[in-house]
């Protein structure tokens, strides 16, 4: 089943594996993709996945008749791939950066435009075989770039303009994309006498409820932009009408807490910063989440990415993990393709952007990394997947009937094929059949509340309680991103930040 491959997400920590190969010029690039990507950021074929970069050899190849090899690296931080364009000229014809990177990237003359002449071309070549209908589309409607992507994550996108696009041209096509919150233990908090509610705000973690059993991101950025957002709650509080109304002065303020640092805000999360360092457990870079997950730390809650919170809870090992965006407001967090300054084979760069929307390979790295896709059907798919399994039974039998008897057979007789779905899938709750554990996540949780759970679509049974938790910790919903700002590059600024932080961990 493809949802069990969530199990195999670990995002980040790879350390950079294959020697770079600079901008020296051999062989014939045109025959060669080289792709440098975060570690562990794509579907390599384990778990039953696609094997992404193998697949887009063997379409290039169909598509355009010619041959490609791709040649895949990885980076530990965007700052060691920065170095790499920027300070080496490595030569890679795409890279993955965070949205900040971008944006650096961009306003120091990296990246060439995605968007050139060919790219047209090139997107409608590779998406003339797919049904707009698995899109979302109708039938006559032509699949765009535009058309297949989120919406609330493109307005935000757009929001932050200057970092993507300048003059009509595209630098950079979003390929995962999230937030950052609370991911806490429930059955700790509650021993410890709070509720889920505290876990609502940033205050519960940055004030002196549940001393000693909180971590936070050992990060300058992610350190900044909470302890800010904290710092300002109340202002950011009444500009929203109690957080029920996420305006324009609310978003604008929400950036400013994140972005744009000076001599104020700095200090103001400095402060913030200092303060809250009495009430941890410690600071953490990654294994923060592992040792929530297992429980044998005295950490309740913890600063996690909803990257890291979609892993650890999709481990199942620890059914009281949960995920929460605070009210007051959080970073919406898009990593991209794009075409470095010093690209030998822009085109094959382009045709692989495009290859990665299609849905099937959208949906198998969605699968494999266990983040949100861009492309809005494939990551509604997937979400509807997750919260209503026997839907998975249904698909399989309806295939199974148009295998055996064709297409026009089984859409006479659909009621009949579902009826019969949902039959067996009773009978196999009711033995708790050991396959279940191909169809339903979190099976032993499902397996608790089943007997009150009789119409999928319309239960409020804590398994699709917890379900509907999990999908958007990896799928942010638009309530979530409307509370949301994009962190962007802090420019000159960046090494005030970073002394700032330097002296909060030293203090």
């Amino acid at each position: 089943m493809r949802i069990k491959k969530i199990l195999s997400f670990a995002l980040a920590v790879a350390l950079f594996c294959a020697t770079p190969v600079f901008f020296t010029g051999c062989g014939d690039r045109t025959e060669v993709l080289k792709v440098y990507n975060c570690g562990e950021y794509i579907a390599d074929g384990s778990y039953d996945s696609v094997d992404v970069v193998s697949a887009f050899e063997e379409w290039y190849e169909e598509k355009t008749g010619k041959p490609i090899r791709v040649e895949y690296s990885v980076f530990d931080t965007n700052e060691t791939m920065y170095t790499q364009i920027a300070n080496k000229r490595a030569d890679y014809d795409l890279i993955c950066p965070s949205d900040y990177t971008v944006q650096k990237l961009r306003t120091n003359n990296l990246l060439l435009p995605i968007n050139d002449e060919n790219f047209d071309e090139i997107w409608a070549h590779a998406f003339e075989d797919e049904d707009p209908t698995a899109y979302g589309l109708q039938e006559e409607d032509e699949i765009t770039h535009k058309n297949i992507m989120n919406s609330a994550l493109m307005e935000l996108v757009e929001t932050y303009d200057e970092g993507w696009t300048k003059g009509g041209k595209i630098y950079s096509v979003p390929y995962m994309w999230g937030t950052f919150g609370l991911l806490y233990d429930r059955e700790k908090i509650e021993k410890a006498g709070g509720s889920v509610e505290d876990m609502t705000t940033w205050k519960t973690l940055f004030e002196d409820d549940y001393t000693g059993m909180k971590y936070m991101k050992n990060s300058v950025r992610d350190a900044y932009a909470s302890a800010n957002i904290y710092y300002y709650s109340d202002e950011l509080s009444r500009l929203s009408n109690g957080f029920t109304d996420y305006n324009e002065e609310y978003k604008k303020l929400l950036s400013q807490c994140m972005n744009f640092p000076n001599d104020e805000t700095i200090k103001s999360a400095e402060e913030t910063l200092k303060s809250q360092k009495k009430y941890l457990y410690a600071y953490e870079s990654d294994e923060g989440k592992e040792d929530l997950m297992n429980g044998k730390s005295n950490a309740a809650l913890g600063f996690v990415w909803s990257c890291d919170a979609g892993y650890v809870i999709g481990m199942e090992e620890n059914l009281n993990l949960w995920y929460s965006v605070p009210k007051e407001g959080t970073n919406v967090w898009v990593d991209n393709w794009c075409i470095p300054k010093y690209a030998g084979n822009v085109t094959a760069a382009q045709y692989f952007i495009s290859f990665v929307n299609t849905y099937n390979i959208a949906y198998e790295n969605m699968a494999w990394v266990g983040s949100a896709t861009p492309v809005r059907q494939v990551a509604d798919d997937f979400a509807y997947e997750i919260e209503n399994p026997r839907s998975l039974l249904e698909y399989e039998y309806y295939e199974a009937e148009i295998a055996e008897h064709g297409e026009e057979y089984a859409e006479e007789h659909y009621d009949e094929i579902i009826a019969t779905a949902h039959a067996d899938w009773a009978k196999m709750v009711e033995t708790e059949d050991e396959a279940l554990a191909d169809y339903v996540y979190f099976l032993d949780k499902y397996l608790e509340s089943h007997d009150n759970c009789t119409d999928e679509e319309d239960c409020d049974c804590d398994w699709h309680a917890y379900a509907r938790m999990y999908v958007e910790a990896i799928y942010p919903p638009d309530s979530h991103v409307e509370r949301s700002a994009i962190m962007t590059d802090f420019a000159e600024k960046n090494t005030d930040v970073v002394r700032m932080f330097t002296r909060v961990k030293a203090a």
